[in-house]
């Protein structure tokens, strides 16, 4: 089992051009999977919700339908904001203050207080899109960003598995209040994550963190560019 762990993970950094490059699609991975697990668990802890506080079907639907009316909104304004500040900052505070909403939800103890929580995640949660999109067209050639992006998006399908699974057992073995915590628990490490391992790429692609095997590219200037 180690071994194929081993195998595949050098397969991934040589399939994404190295270990720099590596780096940054894993941590960008763990945004989108946060935010997929998060969904998952909303609908793995469906039966311990309503159990608990009494939330009816109805109900339990708008936990998601207002998470997603909250971040249809708020996604423009962030969108404006990502291209006047620094990205890796506006991505951290964003996770920050969706541990903050998840951790609220968590001691709700009325339905009420548990909408409130979903709201404010989901504006939250907007974040996540602009900014890795604009990380994503500085950190990498446009004819590379579709297959990168590819592997971006497993972090999505893997989280939500991770939601439904993880979320739905210990939802079952201890309480719904408990796979909460644990996303949460999830979502500080990776605050630390984003802030020590993601780097702040230069607008505009200069900088990019080069594949490995292949000659630097030139500046206008003759010079070679920085990498990441």
């Amino acid at each position: 089992m180690r071994a194929a762990v081993a195998w595949a993970a050098r397969w991934l950094t040589g399939a994404v051009g190295g270990p720099a490059r590596f780096q940054i699609i894993a941590v960008l991975a763990c945004v989108l999977a946060l935010d997929a697990a998060d969904k998952g668990t909303v609908g793995a802890v469906a039966v311990e919700l309503k159990e608990s506080l009494g939330v009816s079907n109805t109900e339990l639907g708008s936990l998601t339908a207002v998470s997603s009316a909250s971040a249809a909104l708020a996604v423009i304004p962030v969108g404006v904001l990502t291209d006047r500040v620094r990205r890796v900052r506006l991505l951290t505070a964003g996770v920050v203050l969706w541990v903050l909403a998840m951790l609220a939800g968590g001691l709700a103890d009325s339905y009420q207080w548990l909408l409130l929580s979903r709201l404010a995640l989901g504006a939250v949660s907007a974040t996540a899109g602009p900014t890795l999109s604009s990380l994503i067209g500085d950190f990498f050639p446009p004819g590379e960003r579709a297959r990168v992006y590819g592997f971006i998006l497993s972090g999505e399908m893997l989280g939500v598995g991770f939601g439904l699974l993880v979320g739905g057992n210990l939802a079952h073995l201890l309480s719904w209040r408990a796979a909460f915590f644990l996303l949460a628990l999830f979502g500080t490490l990776l605050t630390f994550v984003i802030a020590r391992k993601l780097p702040e790429p230069a607008r505009g692609g200069q900088g990019r963190p080069r594949p490995v095997g292949r000659p630097r590219p030139v500046g206008r200037g003759g010079g070679a560019r920085t990498s990441c």
